[in-house]
């Protein structure tokens, strides 16, 4: 059995009055695609934003490698080898799609040469190599999105928590960062936690799903026995199931 990388223990964030995520659990082994799914409001993106220490829990642990990480800043969270994307892509608009991807490499080392290598080979796998020269604000949705997990990817992490990044594609700009995320995970070995509405590509790369509701884990399995969930049809997937 793979080594846990992962642990989210019984953790709560509320917000005054408003549970956004309720007593929530979940874990994930080294190198698993785990997809998270659940309506608008479930509280996902709030759980991503504790993990990565965006976010303060309320109360319960997130354990990484072992260690307690809750109540580290997300700079040191990031060192660790956990990042994230965001679902509204903000780049640096003046700074070319190299640059912008300079910026993640220099987590780990001052050595420019060294930054610029590492961007240019994750630039390579995303496949923005030909806009390197290109400033931010002149690219695509598409190549947003691909600049975007590509300044994660140059943190160099051991976990990859990915937020709706094929949010706005269309089928065939989906299905090529399918191949993308695939190819990611086997080449380089990165644990993946993935945030998407998009149930094609949850059931086409999660080796395992959680289900979020109203702030609960409501469900957790493979992907085709958790779409057969009665619960999970009735508070989230309906046609959904089938898109």
């Amino acid at each position: 059995m793979n080594e846990r990388l992962l642990s989210v223990e019984g953790v709560t964030k509320k917000f005054g009055g408003l549970v956004a995520v309720n007593n929530a659990s979940l874990y994930l082994s080294k190198n698993e695609i785990v997809g998270l799914i659940g309506s608008n409001g479930a509280g996902k993106t709030t759980l991503f934003n504790v993990i990565a220490g965006d976010l303060a829990p309320t109360s319960g642990k997130v354990v990484y490698l072992g260690s307690e990480i809750q109540a580290l800043p997300p700079h040191r969270i990031c060192r660790l080898g956990v990042a994230r994307t965001y679902q509204i892509v903000k780049p640096f608009s003046e700074l070319t799609v190299l640059e912008n991807v300079m910026v993640g490499a220099f987590l780990h080392t001052a050595r420019t040469g060294e930054v610029r290598d590492l961007a240019l080979e994750v630039l390579a796998d995303v496949g923005l190599i030909e806009r390197r020269n290109t400033v931010g604000k002149d690219l695509n949705l598409p190549q947003l999105k691909r600049l975007e997990l590509a300044r994660a990817l140059a943190t160099t992490p051991k976990l990859l928590m990915l937020d709706e990044v094929m949010a706005g594609l269309n089928p065939t700009e989906s299905a090529k960062v399918i191949e993308l995320v695939q190819g990611i995970s086997s080449l380089r070995g990165v644990t993946l936690l993935i945030i998407e509405h998009v149930m094609k590509a949850i059931m086409t790369l999660s080796d395992r799903v959680y289900v979020m509701n109203q702030g609960l884990v409501i469900a957790e399995g493979k992907p085709e026995d958790v779409v057969q969930n009665p619960e999970v049809i009735k508070s989230y997937l309906g046609a959904r199931a089938h898109a």
